[in-house]
């Protein structure tokens, strides 16, 4: 009865050993599936990183085009800007803000602010 005992536990502990075994295969498989699927996709996903890089170079230079001093003036000289203006001196105001955060020095005066803070024209 004692050998019978032992032999049922031996053979239920290599069962269980060989489950395990089993268990940790197909996990180990079904991994080593996924990193190759990953794998296979990657000359795939290379092409469309080189296509989006050329788009966004040719891209770059339709804007650089679009913003060049050329077309630019043959926009300002086209009739749909017309009733634009370039500003003169007065119409511009400059607001500076200090460096140190110390406030600018303020006066009763009619004096304008900007004068005050060193900012002529």
């Amino acid at each position: 009865m004692n050998e019978n005992k032992f032999f049922t536990f031996t053979c239920a502990r290599i069962l269980l050993c060989i489950l395990f075994l089993a268990i940790s295969l197909y996990a180990y498989i079904d991994r080593r599936n996924h990193v190759v699927a990953l794998q296979m996709r990657i000359p795939e996903m290379t092409k469309i990183v080189k296509l989006l890089n050329e788009e966004n170079t040719r891209l770059r230079f339709e804007v650089e085009l679009f913003e060049g001093p050329a077309h630019l003036m043959k926009l300002a000289s086209s009739s749909s800007f017309s009733h634009l203006k370039y500003p003169v001196g007065l119409d511009v105001v400059t607001v500076y803000e200090p460096i140190d955060n110390t406030p600018l020095p303020t006066t009763s005066s009619a004096t304008p602010p900007w004068l005050i803070a060193g900012i002529g024209w």
